[in-house]
């Protein structure tokens, strides 16, 4: 079945303003670094818990139907995700999917996480659950 990427809303006569106010409406990254022969998308997470992976994986969808990136389309993109509170079963899911994973806990994290239960401010209990998934290809905690 093909798919219909007609617009819902005809811009037709919109002024710049207008056109800038609607593209709010859309899904957007945290981060998106482009570099000569590739474009990262980010998506970052306090507490890394089911969601950012699906952000992600959307954004990479997104990435070559969006208009305003049409110009970066031909350039491979490498996904990551950035969290400081690990959840190790996403993190083994996220390898085994390709995403890059990355710890980043600057000292405004910590006084943040001083202020949640000590079980919201630790990683859940993997109870083997990331055995079930294959390593990716490698990834490191930065």
């Amino acid at each position: 079945m093909p798919r219909d990427w007609t617009p819902a809303l005809d811009a037709t006569g919109l002024t710049a303003a207008e056109l800038k106010r609607l593209g709010r409406s859309r899904r957007w990254v945290d981060a998106m670094v482009v570099e000569p022969h590739v474009v990262h998308l980010v998506e970052g997470k306090i507490r890394l818990t089911p969601g950012g992976l699906e952000q992600l994986e959307l954004y990479r969808m997104l990435f070559p139907i969006t208009p305003e990136l049409a110009h970066l389309r031909h350039l491979p993109l490498e996904l990551h995700l950035v969290f400081a509170v690990e959840d190790p079963v996403l993190t083994a899911i996220a390898r085994a999917r390709g995403v890059k994973v990355h710890t980043y806990n600057p000292p405004w994290v910590s006084a943040y996480l001083a202020q949640l239960s000590a079980r919201e401010r630790r990683a859940p209990q993997p109870r083997g659950l990331q055995d079930f998934f294959p390593p990716g290809d490698g990834n490191e905690h930065t």
